[in-house]
This record gives structure tokens, C-alpha cells and sequence, in this order.
């Protein structure tokens, strides 16, 4: 009942050109709330997505284009063209093992035009927002849920060291099964020490 009266929203994955007006005229046809998801064409329709406030879940922008006699950054450059249209956007993976990738997709679109705040904002508060999540999570505001990574660089640099992860307010431990195996294999290639 919620998402017939509008209240939610109904994710819609539609990555082509003709998919995306679909889905908006279903939705409008229907009175949802929409949010596009995949949205590779929706450059195309920034205009549209833009007057009708409908969000885009966009991604992976890091693959080819959707057809071969497009330009090779046809994708890359597609976050960039929605943000200057005005459409509000997010980033994704579209699979869940790669979901690390995340500020590397953002990362992509910041190199072909998307302004750098904007892409720490499309994988933080408008992830949030769209997700219908912006009152709890998203940023550092008094009130939210003290979900906080901490790093010694940009979050969309693929150099940058996590320095520390908090989930509602409790330090995490950055120990991960592969920095076990190398502090356990490095012990190997330390010399031994006559007594």
C-alpha cells in the first residue's frame, strides 16, 4: 500500500534509453515514486529524470558503453552530465562482492567531468537520501548513526589508508583474513637468528 500511494519508492532497473522512459511513464501512469537503477542511458533523459525529481541509481559506470560505436568514456562521463542536469544520483557496484568499488566508480566520473563533491556526495548522503535513509545515515550530523570511516586521504583515492571504522559509535578492528595470512607468511621470510 505504501508504494501504491507513493510513500516508498519503487526501484525500477531500466539501463537503455527506451527502458528509462518507460519505467517514468509507468510511474507516472501509476503516481509511484520512482528511482532508476542501472541508468546507463539516463544522460539521455537527464532533463527529464530532472523535472520529475526521479533519482538514478547509477552503474557500474566502469565497463564498456552499452553499444560499440559509442566513445569508450560514454559511461564515465555520464555522472558528470546528470549532475549538471540537476538529477540527484547515486552510485553502485551491481554486485555485492564489488561493492568496494564504489568510490573507484566515483572516482572514474570525477576524471570525466563530475565535480569531486559531488561524487563523495553520490556515495555518502544522496546514497542515503535516494535509499530513503538521509535522516539516519549518510553524514556527520548530530542525531545520525555514528557510522564513521576514517582515512588518510580522499575516500575516492585508490591509495588512501583506512585509518579506523566506527558502526554507531563502536571502533571496528581493520583485521582482515588477508592481513592475517601475510603477518603469518611474512614470518617466513624473516632470517633466522643463531642463538
Amino acid at each position: 500500500i505504501p508504494y501504491l500511494r507513493g510513500e516508498n519508492p519503487v526501484f525500477i532497473e531500466a539501463e537503455q534509453r527506451s527502458a528509462i522512459i518507460e519505467a517514468v511513464q509507468f510511474a507516472t501512469d501509476e503516481k509511484l515514486k520512482l528511482v532508476i537503477t542501472g541508468g546507463l542511458d539516463a544522460w539521455r533523459v537527464a532533463k527529464q529524470l530532472a523535472e520529475r525529481q526521479i533519482p538514478v541509481i547509477l552503474g557500474p559506470v566502469n565497463r564498456r558503453p552499452l553499444r560499440s560505436y559509442e566513445p569508450y568514456d560514454t559511461l564515465y562521463a555520464a555522472a558528470g552530465r546528470l549532475q549538471a542536469a540537476g538529477v540527484k544520483f547515486c552510485f553502485r557496484s551491481n554486485d555485492g562482492p564489488y561493492s568496494r568499488n564504489v568510490p573507484f566508480e566515483a572516482a572514474i566520473s570525477v576524471a570525466y567531468g563530475l565535480d569531486e563533491e559531488a561524487a563523495q556526495r553520490a556515495v555518502t548522503l544522496s546514497a542515503a537520501e535516494i535509499l530513503g535513509l538521509g535522516k539516519e545515515l549518510g553524514s556527520i550530523s548530530l542525531g545520525k548513526r555514528a557510522n564513521l570511516v576514517i582515512a588518510d586521504g580522499s575516500p575516492l583515492q585508490a591509495s588512501t589508508q583506512l585509518k579506523g571504522v566506527m558502526i554507531d559509535g563502536v571502533p571496528q578492528s581493520l583485521e582482515t583474513r588477508q592481513i592475517r595470512l601475510a603477518n603469518k607468511y611474512r614470518q617466513r621470510l624473516m632470517p633466522k637468528v643463531a642463538p
